[in-house]
């Protein structure tokens, strides 16, 4: 290195120095490479003092999760005696007016039967509305009556109609044998088997 190499490096050194900056130690934090880093330092004869040269670090808060609840959740009894009591005694009460009207109705003249098959058709709707008031497990003792007075009533229909004797008769054998489910899932009902308000 000749004499006047020497005195350019000597005079870069001290321009660097003159402008406050040092140069710091190799990076080695990245895997692969090396980096110099230059941190700043006070200027000779300010009173600032040097900014920090580490990074501080961000704390992110973690949500707080939610706790789970306790408190076990009731089960519904599909049975609820109470419920199955209650709508026993109303479908009792109706399947009772039903039979009533049924009764006389076939005992009444063909020209005179309009009068009670819409006294029935009142009361089937009533039945009809009993399925909001019905447990699960009677539901389909429910479907099977509602079934069997829609029978009844067109049989009835039918035969004020003067529709032919086999319709009329596979009416009335449908009814009945909707009727008759709906017995057996009424006796399947424990609840009722002891009750003065079993429905047949």
């Amino acid at each position: 290195m000749d004499k006047r190499t020497k005195t350019l490096l000597a005079l870069s050194y001290v321009v660097v120095f003159s402008m406050g900056w040092t140069f710091g130690s190799i990076d080695s934090t990245m895997p692969g490479r090396n980096r110099i880093t230059v941190h700043p330092t006070a200027v000779q004869g300010e009173q600032e003092t040097a900014a920090p040269t580490t990074v501080p670090t961000v704390v992110v808060p973690t949500a707080t999760p939610i706790p789970t609840s306790i408190v076990a959740v009731p089960t519904v009894d599909p049975c609820d005696p109470y419920k199955l009591q209650e709508w026993a005694q109303q479908l009792s009460v109706l399947w009772q007016g039903f039979s009533d009207v049924e009764a006389v109705a076939s005992k009444t003249p063909r020209i005179a039967l309009s009068d009670y098959i819409l006294q029935m058709r009142t009361i089937r709707r009533e039945i009809a509305a009993l399925e909001a008031e019905a447990p699960e497990c009677a539901l389909e003792a429910q479907d099977a009556l509602v079934v069997g007075v829609d029978a009844t009533i067109a049989a009835y229909e039918a035969f004020l109609a003067e529709r032919p004797d086999a319709e009329v008769r596979e009416l009335t054998q449908k009814a009945v044998e909707a009727l008759q489910t709906a017995k057996t899932e009424l006796d399947k009902l424990v609840p009722l088997k002891s009750s003065s308000d079993q429905v047949f």
